[in-house]
């Protein structure tokens, strides 16, 4: 992490010695160092130079502009500069020309402008192109917020440039009055014009950001084919409508990711991007499909897509290696028929559906992904898992969150071999588990929440062997826990929050050997802990809270050997406590 030296004008640390402040910056030289105006002098730069690879200027008034300058190009162990939020009329062309030269070692240059366009001293594309290593270039911040600020770069051998172009913003009314809105606001016009112009120059480019609101770029020119060397690029820009149709040319692509509310389609070229591995297309809401050509990307491993508008997959994604597939998409009614066959069936480790309202059911073929680990549904409207969902037989992790309308888990469920976590959150229709729900031989951690309707757990529940953390919670209809309870031999953690609880706990619990915590809260229903709780010879905390109805507390509780935290709060109908529970409560109270 980088260290950060701030100071007051009257900073007492002016008084340091010479030898105590190279020791400082010895210390700080692997990290770097953030300079405030106040440390901005000649003496500190002059000491700094022996030591530092990498030096960050915050945005302050008051930094002498050229005398920074100086004495950075006498700084030639620097391999990395960051001018967060520093005026362009205090870097000159004469600086960005001399820096090449002077820190030979420099590979992460980062500008973020956030002066007012049109000046004579406003940054070219030439410029900085000549000055910095093209292959350590990128762009962000292109925000109009004046509040925009910029931090350290933490990515090893890229960096930030901003580029003005404002004889090109001036060409056209338009551009130039979105220009002088963001200069008015503080922050950075960038035209197409200025990118095409950049694109032509650093052409070995390897790395390439472009973040915010920049109202200039609507698309993004043929000249961004110079890129060949091009593995990395993000946008974030909220103007973008299209990519150029020889998009395909950059074969060197190896991560894309989009984040582009106006982008509507994709170029048929984007197949013959061979060595891409992650797309990731973030609220790009004008987007309503993808092109088929998308199943000829053989290195895609990680594809997310989010889009409002898109309403149809592609057969095509069966042909890919996906490891991992992330969709929100609110419009979509069915995934493909295709999903689990070919390729996707032996390389598709996780699924997750957020979002998708419009989706009511899974797609049989759902069975064939032999691989798949993790499946995360949320807020989707499936009705009903498949059939022969049980049949997968590398599930480890299932999340159904906020599916209102799925109301039972199929029979083939209790099959699932690899079962280790499972949670069911917000599914109110659902009225209960499945029989067999005990011949889950690998669960490990099970959370049921929210799922209103569900009044018992069935008499299998105890035969769940593995089962380490139990949580229940907002199940207002649960009356009671099985008698099987004691079987959960594995059973450490228990956390039980606005259960009813009418049916108390049965004396079975004192049977769990690994029992550690039970947290009890809110569960009005409650008249009594059952005495056999006294047996737990394992349990170190137990909490109860909320908890009105309880009268009495087991007399053997402060006897349990490993007890360490007792913890009574707000049971209003609690009217004794045994000795030994009494003095636990004042001597080990947390």
């Amino acid at each position: 992490m980088d260290s950060v030296l701030s100071s007051s004008n009257t900073s007492p640390m002016d008084a340091l010695t010479d030898d105590l402040i190279i020791l400082i910056f010895r210390h700080l030289a692997s990290n770097g160092v953030f300079f405030s105006h106040a440390f901005v002098c000649s003496r500190w730069l002059r000491l700094a130079r022996v030591s530092q690879s990498a030096i960050y200027v915050a945005r302050q008034r008051g930094i002498p502009g050229a005398q920074l300058i100086h004495a950075v190009l006498r700084m030639p162990s620097l391999t990395s500069i960051d001018l967060a939020n520093r005026s362009v009329d205090s870097i000159s062309d004469a600086f960005l020309a001399g820096l090449a030269k002077a820190c030979p070692q420099l590979s992460s240059f980062s500008l973020t402008v956030g002066g007012r366009l049109g000046g004579p001293s406003c940054l070219s594309h030439t410029s900085a192109s000549s000055a910095i290593p093209s292959s350590a270039l990128s762009i962000s911040s292109l925000s109009s917020s004046p509040s925009a600020s910029s931090s350290p770069s933490s990515s090893t051998g890229t960096a930030s440039a901003a580029s003005a172009a404002a004889a090109a913003a001036a060409a056209a009314a338009a551009a130039a009055a979105a220009a002088a809105a963001a200069a008015a606001a503080g922050g950075v016009f960038l035209s197409s014009k200025g990118l095409e112009s950049l694109f032509s120059t650093c052409t070995r480019l390897q790395q390439l950001r472009l973040h915010g609101a920049a109202a200039g770029i609507t698309s993004l020119t043929s000249s961004l084919l110079h890129l060949k060397q091009l593995t990395t690029l993000h946008l974030s820009l909220d103007h973008i409508q299209e990519l150029p149709q020889a998009f395909g040319l950059l074969t060197s692509l190896t991560h894309i990711n989009l984040h582009t509310p106006l982008l509507h389609s994709l170029p048929a070229t984007l197949g013959s991007l061979k060595n891409l591995a992650s797309f990731e297309l973030v609220d790009c809401d004008a987007l309503d499909s993808l092109p088929e050509c998308i199943g000829q990307l053989k290195s895609l491993s990680h594809l997310s897509v989010s889009s409002s508008s898109l309403d149809f997959l592609p057969e095509s994604l069966s042909l890919l290696s996906l490891t991992s597939l992330d969709l929100i998409l609110p419009s979509l009614p069915h995934l493909p028929a295709s999903l689990g066959y070919l390729s996707l069936s032996t390389s598709l480790s996780y699924l997750a559906l957020t979002i998708c309202n419009a989706l009511q059911s899974l797609p049989a073929s759902l069975r064939s992904l032999h691989a798949l680990r993790t499946i995360e549904i949320s807020q989707c409207s499936i009705v009903a898992l498949p059939d022969d969902f049980g049949l997968l037989p590398a599930l480890e992790t299932l999340e159904l969150n906020a599916c209102e309308e799925l109301s039972q888990l199929p029979d083939t469920f209790p099959l699932l071999p690899s079962l280790t976590n499972l949670s069911i959150a917000g599914c109110p229709n659902i009225r209960s588990l499945p029989e067999d729900f005990g011949h889950l031989r690998c669960l490990k951690r099970f959370e049921l929440c929210s799922v209103a309707k569900i009044s018992h757990l069935p008499d299998s529940f105890g035969q769940l062997e593995t089962l380490q953390e139990l949580k229940f919670s907002d199940c207002p209809t649960l009356g009671e826990l099985p008698s099987s309870l004691g079987g959960l031999s594995s059973l450490e953690h228990v956390t039980i929050s606005r259960c009813s609880l009418l049916g108390g706990f049965p004396a079975s619990i004192g049977m769990l050997p690994c029992l550690q915590e039970l947290t009890i809260r809110r569960c009005s229903g409650v008249q009594s802990l059952p005495i056999s709780l006294c047996d737990l010879s394992s349990l170190k905390s137990l909490v109860v809270e909320d908890c009105c109805s309880i009268t009495s507390l087991p007399e053997r509780l402060g006897q349990l050997p490993n007890l360490q935290v007792l913890r009574v709060v707000r049971c209003v109908g609690l009217h004794s406590v045994a000795d030994s529970a009494n003095d636990l409560l004042r001597g080990k109270k947390q």
